[in-house]
């Protein structure tokens, strides 16, 4: 009897054995996203479940607030304070715990009856099991090598998010400088108006000018200060949209200042040449594709085989006599594949590997033609931007100062000198806006180049606000 209790026991042992050595800890899984991220950028990232250094942080994000920020600075921000950026590291956490659970086995099922005997002074009869689905066992490492297809895919993922982060960040601080630099080009507009308006008061008074020219340059003098207040509204727009990419509030969101002025196009180009092939090799989409098929493929191993062995319980069954014999021996169950053989289950899964290699074909494509529409943007914007510079800022001051001669001479009035001190902040205007696309588009190619895909820049791009004017 001990020896087929010991039996028994030892059994159970071996089946409770199945169990996984690998780590809950997201660490590591993290610092993959994280070398990636520094390996293709110059910025870091933190994440506070494993690396809970909140107080270094937070007065490495203060000591940036206190400068001047630049846009690399914001995005730095963004990344070390967004809360939405933790959240998203929290998927890391997920995977990992669903890559450890995949390497459990299931738990054994005991089974235990007890038959009494009525009316009968022999023992009663009592049968125990302990058995396991060894098809568990058996699918274990293909359901490892599944979840760490998924693990990557969600390292990945994260990579994305956190260059998604990036790319918007670096649109809102290039759209608050913008807002900031029309804003105050919008208020030298309303002094000019104000100043005509004045003037040309003085002239009906003095039976100069007529009513209507009067109603004219009010009306224009009143539109200018629905433009300012417009501006003014939306400075306030895109710095709150600012604060919130960089995680900001209160006191911290009121304090940091910024260059009101777009930089000017820099004289070093981005390595566009070949942008479609490094595009392809970096592509961080194309790869979580490849990771999706090793997914696939490894669930529809999975699949057919369960299909066809549903179930394969194997375990050691002891039953005591009614004399109190004890017999021990082993217990085994299986299905019968008869009927489902696992041809549905191979059939779906050899359909999803082919569309995802079909959608990695089109995605390639798309990636191909983002990159070179992408360069387009970028050399058509900053030739935009050049022509105003070297072409038109130049000729629209030179006007302006010719005006001012001409009317030290007494050759033209006040109200021409005024217009063309409008049609050069006009100019200044749509220069401004030229430049802002200039940047953006440069963020979407240096973010192409490194791995992700941005939204199409053409619905990035501001209208000309010198359009807000309207005519004289």
């Amino acid at each position: 009897m001990k020896r087929n209790i010991l039996i028994f026991l030892l059994t159970a042992a071996a089946l409770l054995t199945g169990c996984s050595s690998n780590s809950t800890d997201p660490a590591p899984a993290f610092q993959d996203v994280r070398g990636v991220i520094k390996q293709r950028t110059t910025y870091d990232v933190s994440w506070d479940t494993v690396n809970p250094a909140g107080q270094k942080i937070q007065q490495q994000i203060d000591t940036m607030l206190d400068h001047e920020l630049i846009s690399a600075h914001a995005v730095q921000i963004a990344l070390l304070n967004n809360p939405r950026i933790q959240a998203v590291y929290e998927e890391l956490g997920i995977a990992q715990a669903e890559l450890v659970q995949a390497g459990l086995f299931k738990n054994p099922v005991f089974d235990f009856s007890i038959r009494f005997f009525e009316g009968s002074n022999d023992d009663d009869i009592v049968e125990m099991s302990l058995v396991q689905n060894f098809m568990d066992i058996l699918l274990t490492p293909l359901r490892v090598d599944m979840e760490q297809a998924q693990l990557q895919i969600t390292k990945a993922h994260v990579t994305l998010k956190v260059f998604e982060l990036v790319a918007q960040t670096h649109k809102a601080f290039y759209s608050y400088q913008s807002a900031a630099q029309i804003n105050a080009m919008y208020e030298d507009i309303l002094f000019s108006t104000e100043a005509a308006y004045e003037a040309a008061q003085r002239l009906h008074d003095a039976g100069n000018i007529t009513d209507l020219e009067l109603a004219r340059h009010r009306q224009l003098y009143e539109q200018t200060k629905l433009n300012v207040a417009d501006s003014q509204n939306a400075l306030l727009q895109a710095r709150e949209t600012l604060n919130a990419k960089m995680g900001l509030w209160g006191e911290r969101a009121a304090k940091w200042t910024a260059r009101p002025k777009l930089p000017g196009i820099p004289e070093n180009d981005l390595p566009t040449d070949n942008i479609e092939s490094l595009a392809i090799n970096n592509s961080l989409n194309l790869g979580v594709i490849q990771k999706q098929i090793e997914a696939v493929a490894a669930r529809m191993d999975i699949e057919v085989t369960e299909k066809m062995f549903a179930e394969f319980r194997t375990g050691i069954s002891s039953e005591r006599e009614s004399d109190g014999t004890w017999t021990t021996g082993p217990a085994f169950a299986t299905g019968i594949p008869i009927f489902d053989l696992g041809q549905a289950a191979e059939a779906r899964g050899a359909a999803k590997i082919r569309q995802l290699l079909d959608n990695y074909t089109a995605a390639a494509i798309d990636l191909r033609a983002a990159g070179r529409s992408a360069v387009y943007r970028l050399k058509n914007a900053k030739r935009q931007a050049s022509y105003y510079k070297k072409i038109l800022v130049p000729l629209s001051e030179q006007i302006t100062l010719e005006t001012h001669l001409q009317y030290n001479a007494m050759q033209v009035g006040l109200f021409h000198l005024l217009d063309a001190k409008r049609d050069e902040i006009q100019t200044q205007l749509r220069y401004t806006t030229s430049l802002r696309n200039y940047w953006i588009a440069r963020t979407q190619v240096e973010l192409l180049l490194n791995g992700y895909m941005t939204e199409p820049a053409a619905q990035t791009m501001t209208p000309d606000p010198a359009q807000a004017m309207g005519g004289h």
